[in-house]
């Protein structure tokens, strides 16, 4: 089993999920027990995910908690898909699941991240990062936080827009991550977004190159680069950016909504609009592709 698992790792870290599921299959006809059932259907169900097949990602994740019911990362990622899915009481249910089962700060961050991007409730948002840096601060006085502890603690920090709290503690992340030989893409692109929220644009910068050489495959990058271009008013090469980040993952409502910023500062109001429909299209709760969609209309009404 453990030759299958980094077979399957090394497929998935290429970013070639279609090989990652099929080995995953292979896996589930040698399984001895649950537990192992449990595992490769949720490491399937990853894979299908990341190719977009969504459906397929939710019955295997059904599957694995029919196994492992006390799994609350699995509850995590159901809930996610059923966010992708727009079935948002099950999504909030499969969060409150995992918060329920395990009061990690990891359950109290994605249920943070459903409620206001989802539900729409900033409050309750609020509130479930704050518990979920109160109990790491509380791990803090008893020992030193580990990498992936610092880089959650960093990720909460930037949620609440505490940008050089979250830039310390990821970058103690990434120390720690550098010399135990334990590090991804994230630890960098998460403090490569906070460098962008501050100006320091060439930080930023040099966190996306080195988060690339991590994972090339890593849509983000392309997102964060193409922000930075808009920012500093290149909006052909912010274009290019996000045409990448959409090749790559094209149900990405986030990708085209900000292509279409930068569309509309150059003035090309059919493709901001059709960018925005199709951002709505994705995610129709997206009250800033709506609000900037008004505003197109009515430039476009004028024109």
């Amino acid at each position: 089993m453990n030759s299958i698992c980094r077979e399957y790792s090394n497929y998935f870290i290429k970013g070639d999920y279609n090989k990652a599921s099929i080995v995953m299959t292979k896996a589930l006809k040698i399984c001895e027990n649950n537990y192992e059932k449990s595992y490769c259907y949720s490491q399937r169900a990853t894979a299908e995910a990341r190719n977009g097949n969504y459906t397929l990602a939710k019955k295997d994740y059904t599957n694995s908690l029919a196994m492992n019911s006390f799994n609350w990362q699995g509850y995590c990622y159901r809930g996610f898909i059923y966010q992708i899915l727009r079935d948002y009481e099950r999504a909030y249910s499969d969060f409150n699941n995992a918060v329920t089962i395990s009061a990690n700060p990891k359950s109290f961050l994605y249920r943070a991240k459903f409620l206001k991007k989802c539900l729409h409730k900033r409050e309750e948002s609020f509130q479930d990062l704050l518990e979920a840096i109160s109990i790491l601060n509380k791990k803090a006085k008893k020992r030193d936080l580990k990498e992936h502890e610092l880089k959650l603690r960093g990720v909460c920090y930037m949620n609440i827009k505490r940008y050089k709290l979250a830039i310390d503690d990821l970058t103690s992340a990434i120390d720690l991550g550098i010399e135990n030989n334990y590090l991804n893409s994230d630890y960098y692109m998460s403090r490569s977004y906070c460098y962008y929220k501050q100006d320091q644009f060439e930080k930023a910068n040099n966190d996306i190159k080195k988060a690339k050489e991590l994972n090339p495959h890593d849509v983000s990058a392309h997102i964060i680069k193409g922000k930075i271009y808009y920012k500093q008013k290149q909006y052909i090469d912010s274009i290019i950016e996000f045409i990448q980040a959409i090749k790559s993952n094209p149900n990405q409502h986030t990708s085209y909504y900000y292509r279409s910023k930068s569309y509309l500062a150059l003035n090309y109001l059919v493709l901001s609009k059709q960018d925005l429909e199709k951002s709505l299209s994705l995610n129709p709760h997206y009250y800033k592709a709506e609000y900037l969609l008004n505003t197109c209309n009515r430039l476009y009404q004028k024109s």
